[in-house]
């Protein structure tokens, strides 16, 4: 385990200096739109929407370069928006960022992860930004959430190929109920799709969490998980966490919405059974990191541990 907290800023590459600078406003806004409040209860969160339907075909603009469906449960189409580094092409193998939006699991889109594609595509990687289900909205109960993070990872692997992407090279990324999701694809063995390869693994080869609530307390009565099981069989510290993959835990440690102190116990767990894992406190940050000093220092973190672990193809 490697526990650090950051209080002073350091020196980081000038994309990142005035990405931060010139997108924090939107991508603030963005965030602002999807609150993650892991202790209220449905009847508490008002307004949740649908995340955009996917399109078919590559988008212009800033946008991302291609926009496809990965499941589809009856008329449902659930979209990975997929980013790639310029000049790629199928025949490559580059590593894919993966990213799970947050919003409290009502809501949110896979528009939360553009910023990062933004960041670190120059780099040599591939980003896709999930849409899952929704709770209160197209989904009704928790294992449907944990069961589309766990097919867009088993998708990306069976489609590698096609993509252009190295299934090997597999990082699982959120932020707060997303990164809540993110942790379930390599710790909760249950929930994933009785119709998929399940030979083909949903585990990712490493992780990166944000925000992350490792212990859900929003459902005292139990009514947005399937019969028979309690929120206890939805909390990753409950589980087995050996032979899991290596992870970066980031927090602030002035978020008020989600505690940093159990995410930091159980990092030290997931430490303790053998898994390589860090543990970075960013001095001050909010929930969101809405601070542009925190939100740079966020992505230094993100941006070391991705070249550090060889993700990084330029």
């Amino acid at each position: 385990m490697t526990y650090k907290v950051l209080r002073s800023c350091t020196f980081f590459t000038a994309l990142l200096l005035s990405a931060c600078g010139s997108s924090s406003d939107s991508s603030d806004a963005v965030f602002e739109r999807a609150p993650e409040v892991a202790n209220q209860t449905p009847a508490q969160i008002a307004g949740a929407v649908d995340a955009a339907p996917p399109q078919s075909g590559p988008v212009s603009g800033t946008g991302p370069d291609l926009i496809t469906p990965y499941k589809r449960i009856g008329d449902l189409e659930l979209g990975a928006h997929l980013f790639y580094p310029e000049g790629h092409t199928i025949d490559d193998e580059v590593a894919v960022l993966v990213f799970m939006h947050g919003g409290a699991l009502r809501r949110g889109s896979p528009a939360q992860g553009y910023e990062l594609a933004e960041l670190f595509t120059p780099k040599g990687i591939a980003v896709a930004a999930i849409q899952y289900r929704l709770l209160d909205s197209n989904a009704e109960t928790l294992d449907q959430l944990i069961a589309d993070a766990k097919s867009s990872v088993r998708w990306l692997r069976t489609n590698a190929d096609a993509l252009g992407i190295d299934p090997h090279r597999v990082v699982m990324s959120g932020h707060s109920a997303g990164a809540y999701l993110a942790l379930t694809t390599s710790v909760i063995d249950k929930f994933d799709e009785p119709f998929e390869n399940l030979q083909i693994s949903s585990v990712p080869d490493a992780m990166i969490l944000w925000s992350v609530p490792v212990v859900r307390t929003d459902d005292p009565e139990h009514s947005m998980v399937p019969e028979g099981f309690t929120m206890a069989d939805f909390t990753p510290a409950n589980y087995s966490l050996e032979a899991s993959p290596p992870a970066l835990f980031i927090h602030g440690n002035a978020d008020a919405t989600v505690a940093y102190e159990p995410a930091m116990e159980f990092e030290s767990k997931y430490s303790d059974a053998g898994n390589e894992s860090e543990f970075r406190i960013v001095e001050g940050a909010d929930h969101f990191f809405r601070n542009p000093e925190h939100r740079r220092q966020l992505f230094e973190l993100f941006d070391n541990y991705l070249a550090e672990n060889g993700f990084y193809d330029l």
